[in-house]
């Protein structure tokens, strides 16, 4: 399942604030794992 980031946005936006929420710590946890 392969989404652009707008798509990811569009979606999130879509459905409850929870995902947007959700989706901001995986792209956190995502950044940290990188350093």
């Amino acid at each position: 399942m392969t989404l652009t980031f707008e798509e990811i946005i569009v979606f999130a936006g879509s459905m409850s604030p929870l995902i947007c929420i959700v989706v901001v710590l995986f792209a956190y946890a995502r950044f940290l794992e990188k350093k």
